[in-house]
């Protein structure tokens, strides 16, 4: 009994504690962290474009590096969220890159993790971005990766779940995935994804389909910085 009410504790101030940090986020960067998806897609509101804004923009990174006490953790911190967003950006660009800056860069982040950080578990992810992307790039007459990257395939994820739940056959497996392959065919017809995206919403500032100017990571981006001097233009 002693051990479920304190549990339950346990629970209420991870809760609290976690609409608290929300609520500071939001006030600080204007992003709504890890509520529930307003758009009734399923999920939380913790996309990839969310990610973009808070890792991208230098203030937005130092609203989580500045309460570290220690100086040299900060530092570290600091450093590692300037290179993972400088790396990203690169690679989601469709412009052309300098391959031996981006490769210094990739391997200056890479001793980071192992020299300072050497309790952070490098997975498979981070490794084949930092290891293996400026050869990716290199193949790809040295422009950024863009449309080649992940981020389409990964995205698909919560439309696959959505088909395979709600607009599926459930008699056995089979035509359970029949049903999610057909769906996918069809929606990935050119015509059928022209209608689709005319009723979301662009971005006037990108001019990217699927959230607008308010939100748009790109917004309040200006000057020349580190990330143009690996882009050629």
């Amino acid at each position: 009994a002693w051990g479920a009410a304190a549990t339950k504790n346990q629970e209420k101030f991870i809760a609290k504690e976690r609409e608290k940090i929300q609520k500071d986020i939001h006030h600080a960067t204007g992003v709504r962290w890890d509520f529930v998806d307003s758009t009734t897609q399923g999920g939380t509101s913790t996309t990839g474009n969310t990610v973009r804004k808070l890792l991208f923009d230098e203030k937005n990174r130092e609203f989580f590096t500045k309460n570290i006490s220690n100086v040299h953790d900060r530092s570290v911190a600091e450093a590692y969220g300037h290179h993972l967003a400088l790396i990203l950006q690169v690679v989601s660009s469709g412009q052309q890159v300098n391959v031996e800056l981006f490769r210094e860069e990739c391997m200056e982040l890479y001793v980071l993790l192992l020299t300072e950080l050497d309790w952070v578990s490098i997975t498979p992810t981070l490794h084949k971005l930092l290891a293996h992307t400026p050869e990716l790039i290199e193949m790809n007459e040295g422009y950024g990766l863009k449309n080649l990257s992940e981020e389409g395939i990964e995205a698909n994820n919560k439309k696959l779940r959505q088909t395979r739940i709600s607009m599926s056959r459930k008699i056995n497996q089979k035509s359970n995935l029949i049903d999610c392959l057909n769906r996918l065919w069809i929606g990935s017809d050119p015509e059928v994804a022209f209608e689709r995206a005319r009723g979301r919403p662009k971005c006037r500032q990108c001019q990217e389909i699927g959230h607008t100017k308010r939100v748009c990571p790109k917004r309040e981006t200006s000057g020349i910085g580190e990330d143009e001097e690996l882009m050629e233009f």
